[in-house]
């Protein structure tokens, strides 16, 4: 699958999409004062995947920023989205 910052095979972008749904999530909740320590499984799983794929890759072309610093007791949607970027 050809994407913005690439080719991928279409497997990896349902993993794509899949962080990306959750990040979002975590981006709604913060904006609206809800609480971000959601779905703990699937955070930990979409944090797994992201660390395993983008970690020392080049984060110019994507969608995310560079790693954020988050305390490691944090809910794992924090640390999710602080490794991609957000301000916690």
């Amino acid at each position: 699958v050809t994407m913005p910052f690439g080719e991928m095979p279409a497997a990896g972008l349902a993993g794509f999409r899949f962080v990306d749904l959750i990040v979002h999530a975590w981006d709604l909740a913060k904006a609206t004062g809800q609480e971000t320590g959601f779905a703990p499984d699937l955070c930990e799983s979409a944090l797994a995947m992201s660390r395993q794929r983008m970690t020392g890759m080049d984060r110019t072309n994507m969608p995310f920023k560079e790693e954020v610093t988050v305390p490691a007791n944090a809910p794992a949607a924090d640390r999710l989205a602080g490794f991609l970027g957000r301000q916690v």
